[in-house]
């Protein structure tokens, strides 16, 4: 992938998966990695992470006590704005 087209997937990738976050209460905790980080976290060598095109959001537990339905509805909404 060139740099321009990366930048053209940043630019579609980060605002998807920022509103897809902040809309159930998750925060991106891991994006963009260098390989040597992707590495040490045990990260395949080919993940996403390391061009910047994959994230890992976390949902902890608030008032509805339920953090993993609103992973599994951030995953959904995410899937239908064309991620996966």
């Amino acid at each position: 992938m060139n740099v321009d087209d990366l930048m053209d997937s940043w630019v579609w990738f980060w605002p998807i998966v920022n509103e897809g976050a902040m809309r159930f209460g998750g925060s991106i905790v891991s994006g963009i990695r260098s390989e040597d980080r992707n590495e040490m976290v045990g990260g395949h060598p080919e993940s996403r992470h390391v061009v910047g095109l994959a994230a890992d959001i976390e949902f902890l537990p608030d008032t509805d006590g339920n953090a993993s339905r609103r992973c599994w509805l951030c995953f959904d909404w995410l899937k239908t704005h064309g991620l996966r």
